[in-house]
């Protein structure tokens, strides 16, 4: 993507105001831009890395002026200095979008490592890597990211997740009452969401049968055929129409007639008062925590 970041780019990936960066440029020369021919500043990769340095040195509480006037060695040595405590959220979300843009794999597994070491992989998943893969979809969105930029660090917590998930016991032989069917909705592709819910689940003693990503759910009368599960856990996060997704519940509903139906998603204020009184909603990772762990008393 050599050259084609511009200055709002650079306040979306970095959270600093494009009127800041003007300023930084013009007062102590961080950034040298190439022009277009109507004057337009162009970024290419290696200034998007080096500014993402300094915009976390500066949210660390380092004067704009002092980083100005050190050497690219200078930068990166403190850079590496301030990322070892990684003890603010921001921070370490600041520091997986620096690792993530130069596809520096060592540098996340370092930081998921950390995060997992010392809060846990729920609180991990909870407090900074949610919110870090909510910022990557806003700028995957408004094309200020690669889609392959998303899909590498996609992937490297997908398998961290999957990796913690196989470390649990198997709970096989449970009953169905402590049973869950985990799976998306048709068209919903996205599945870190999906397994990390399947990682609570298992982590709190209960039985899950995970399906995957885009089930069709006329095939879930297949399943229905050989497991009666109490828990039908299903997420949409790809902004289909509420009429749509209703009318899944419904259908959901009409195979798994007494289970209690588990809807995962952002979705707007009161849709509960569509669905039937045994379909929740959860809108965030913290709420199905609660629920699993007060299920589990």
């Amino acid at each position: 993507m050599e050259g084609q970041y511009n200055i709002k780019d650079l306040e979306k990936i970095s959270g600093i105001q494009a009127h800041t960066i003007r300023i930084w440029e013009k007062r102590y020369g961080i950034l040298k831009p190439e022009r277009s021919e109507n004057n337009f500043r162009h970024y290419d990769d290696d200034d998007l890395r080096y500014f993402l340095k300094l915009s976390f040195l500066n949210k660390n509480g380092i004067k704009i002026s002092k980083l100005a006037a050190m050497s690219a060695d200078e930068i990166n040595e403190l850079v590496l200095d301030y990322q070892k405590p990684l003890s603010d959220s921001e921070v370490q979300i600041d520091a997986l979008v620096m690792a993530m843009t130069s596809f520096n794999e060592d540098k996340i597994e370092d930081i998921m490592n950390h995060l997992v070491l010392h809060m846990g992989l729920d609180e991990a998943m909870i407090n900074v890597i949610s919110p870090f893969l909510s910022r990557i979809g806003v700028l995957w969105s408004t094309g200020s990211i690669s889609p392959v930029q998303e899909h590498f660090v996609a992937n490297l917590i997908r398998q961290k997740i999957m990796a913690a998930t196989d470390s649990i016991s198997s709970n096989s032989t449970l009953p169905e009452e402590k049973t869950f069917i985990l799976f998306t909705f048709p068209g919903d592709l996205h599945d870190i969401g999906l397994l990390f819910t399947n990682y609570l689940i298992r982590l709190n003693g209960y039985k899950s049968i995970y399906l995957g990503v885009s089930v069709p759910i006329e095939e879930l009368k297949v399943i229905r055929q050989n497991i009666n599960a109490k828990y039908i856990f299903t997420q949409s996060i790809s902004h289909k129409p509420l009429k749509v997704l209703t009318q899944g519940v419904s259908e959901i509903r009409k195979i798994f007639t007494d289970s209690e139906i588990l809807l995962g998603g952002n979705f707007e204020k009161d849709y509960e008062k569509q669905l039937d009184k045994k379909t929740t909603v959860f809108r965030d990772f913290e709420s199905f925590r609660t629920f699993i762990r007060e299920l589990s008393k």
